[in-house]
């Protein structure tokens, strides 16, 4: 089934606006997106999650402080590991790299946004 020549030209129209407005994101949309590559970055987290794991399987019967610091460590290298890959499959700088940050908004524009929204949409449902 085709569009009809006025659901044409509003998609168009549409297409047009998200060029003029969002430039970076349609030149990242028209070149395909890349898989994440396994960096160091991501190296790092998975052995020390492995090295924590060995250690809670051979400390937990004789070491309960051992194993629970070693769990910990599993738990600390899991976050980091998402935390760089999210950044490593969003194409921004990693974590430890902090130049050009400049281009992220603020949290505080995120969350009023945010905000903004949810208001709308209850005033909508009332």
């Amino acid at each position: 089934m085709s569009l009809s020549d006025e659901e044409q030209k509003i998609l168009k129209d549409m297409e047009k606006r998200l060029f003029e407005h969002d430039r970076s994101f349609v030149n990242k949309v028209s070149s395909g997106f890349d898989k994440p590559r396994i960096t160091p970055s991501l190296l790092w987290p998975v052995i020390m999650f492995l090295l924590g794991f060995a250690g809670v399987i051979v400390n937990f019967r004789s070491s309960l402080l051992m194993a629970t610091v070693e769990f910990l460590t599993m738990f600390l290298s899991a976050f980091i590991f998402e935390r760089h890959y999210r950044a490593a499959k969003s194409g921004m700088p990693s974590i430890t790299n902090t130049e050009n940050t400049s281009r992220h908004k603020p949290i505080s524009n995120e969350i009023s946004v945010i905000a903004h929204k949810v208001t709308h949409l209850w005033r909508k449902g009332s």
